[in-house]
């Protein structure tokens, strides 16, 4: 089933953003109140079964495993992270709250000297100095994007709460279950599948030295980087649960529908959660870019510069501009992948199918 007959208008933008681009590649599907609308692929680089790296859009995952954890009562997002990580109050983050944390706000994009490479691949060596870390800015006066250490802020709570780390968890309570193509930790017999990425990145020295920007990106720009989280098995393989992710549009498009109702099991979180994740936690300019941002607890937000969806929708993109979101409003579940970098602020393309697709949606309810 590439496409319901009333998203036909859908398959055919896609199709003619294929034949305006012939260095295009993607895949798109979507599910509305659960069901299948669409499933389409096409480019000379992915196929309907090719997997890849969606960086970022692991994210959503992250948070969707968090709202599981709140749902269940296991995290309060309004307690004080040391209630369940003791180490993290020193430096002056004693009351620095969950919500700050996974929003975003709490000033620990890195680590004076920076994260090794050995503490970016393993998230376990890198908790305690992010544990010792003094801000680098007052937690809850700012939000700045932490590309890859809010998973590994993520990963340690969910150690000291439930005894296992985000890629464990959402394998054995969330994936599995469901048999989603959507993996935080490849399986070795599925690497054929993965697809390349082709960024074209600046070298770590041609990024603007003197502020936070040069801080953030710089374990993605210089190691473990870009390129080793997408194409080798370690990337694949490793605890980065804010950055590896491996899948296709159709398995992001199954998750983000399992947020809005029982879809290839029990609805994964409660709509009273889905409230509490899906509030706006930070707005306005991102202090290590400069660059408009809206978050709510790990989720991106819906906002004048991407308007991807109703108020109340939760999503994530990522570096390559892959991208997924669930908006209970017009029941659409959304999956998209690309291998070709986005401009800042997103996919444009992705953008604009999205609104075709909640067009249509709203129509028919």
């Amino acid at each position: 089933m590439p496409f319901h007959p009333d998203y036909a208008s859908v398959a055919d933008a896609f199709a003619r953003l294929l034949a305006d681009d012939p260095g295009f590649s993607a895949q798109l599907a979507v599910r509305v109140d659960g069901e299948p609308v669409l499933d389409l692929a096409g480019g000379s680089d992915l196929a309907d079964d090719s997997l890849i790296c969606l960086y970022s859009v692991s994210k959503g995952v992250l948070g969707i495993c968090v709202a599981r954890l709140i749902d269940a009562g296991e995290l309060d997002p309004d307690a004080e992270v040391r209630s369940y990580w003791p180490e993290f109050a020193a430096a002056g983050k004693e009351h620095v709250t969950v919500r700050q944390l996974l929003s975003h706000q709490a000033g620990l994009p890195e680590v004076d000297g920076g994260l090794t490479p050995e503490e970016y691949w393993d998230d376990r060596l890198a908790a305690p100095r992010l544990a010792a870390q003094r801000p680098l800015w007052a937690p809850g006066t700012a939000f700045g994007y932490h590309a890859v250490t809010i998973g590994m802020l993520a990963d340690e709570l969910f150690r000291r709460i439930v005894g296992i780390d985000v890629p464990g968890y959402y394998e054995s309570e969330v994936r599995a279950p469901r048999d989603l193509e959507l993996y935080l930790g490849l399986p070795e017999e599925l690497e054929p599948r993965v697809a390349r990425v082709h960024l074209d990145l600046p070298a770590p020295a041609e990024v603007d030295g003197g502020g936070l920007a040069e801080v953030v990106a710089r374990p993605l720009l210089g190691e473990p980087g870009f390129d080793a989280i997408a194409h080798s098995r370690r990337g694949h393989t490793a605890a980065l649960p804010a950055a590896n992710g491996i899948g296709s549009a159709r398995g992001i498009a199954a998750l983000y529908a399992g947020v809005l109702g029982d879809v290839g099991g029990p609805r994964l979180f409660s709509e009273a959660t889905l409230g509490i994740v899906g509030q706006v936690q930070a707005t306005g300019l991102d202090i290590t870019t400069g660059d408009p941002g809206r978050y709510g607890i790990l989720f991106q937000k819906p906002s004048p510069t991407r308007p991807f969806a109703g108020y109340r929708a939760i999503g994530h993109d990522g570096a390559a501009g892959s991208f997924g979101f669930a908006d209970p409003e017009v029941g659409v579940a959304f999956g998209y992948v690309t291998n070709r970098p986005a401009p800042v602020g997103g996919d444009r393309r992705a953008d604009a199918l999205a609104a075709l697709v909640r067009g249509i949606a709203d129509r028919r309810r």
